[in-house]
């Protein structure tokens, strides 16, 4: 009988566990959209990663320049201002292709020996991901667009 009431307890109270808050800002993120904050963004997410999940918090009126960084399971990630990809190359990990559409790694259109650089959010075998807030993610598409196509650093090889 007392297990029944353990697992009732804990089932009943589970919902009620508040997960986590991660302000990139108190990681050091400035969000002027001028100042790189990639270290404290992904200082920010691996402090989730480290307590198994948590809410990752991108505050309202703040733009936020930043590399890549990773998502892993049980984050949510509140984006309640901007996330603006930064177009410095070395911001961006490079990594082997994932399994596209399915099918095996694809090798081509930019790619090269099985490796390309991580995208500016990225998840890989993780669950229970949110992405929510109202805000806006900007991968600053034109320019690395123009970068790509036109086949030259810091682009080339890798296709970012």
């Amino acid at each position: 009988m007392e297990v029944f009431r353990l697992l009732f307890n804990f089932l009943f109270l589970l919902p009620f566990i508040k997960a986590q808050d991660y302000n990139v800002i108190n990681f050091g993120a400035v969000g002027d959209g001028n100042t790189d904050d990639t270290q404290a963004v992904r200082a920010a997410m691996a402090a989730a990663n480290h307590s198994h999940g948590g809410r990752v918090i991108f505050d309202a009126g703040y733009t936020f320049l930043t590399g890549c960084f990773n998502i892993s399971s049980n984050v949510i990630l509140d984006v309640r201002g901007k996330i603006l990809g930064s177009i410095n190359a070395s911001n961006y990990e490079i990594i082997p292709l994932l399994p596209f559409y399915g099918n095996d790694t694809h090798d081509g259109g930019g790619y090269t020996n099985g490796m390309t650089k991580q995208p500016l959010v990225y998840s890989y075998n993780a669950n229970n991901i949110t992405i929510t807030g109202g805000g806006v993610i900007d991968g600053n598409g034109p320019y690395w667009y123009d970068c790509r196509y036109k086949d030259q650093p810091p682009c080339a090889p890798y296709g970012r």
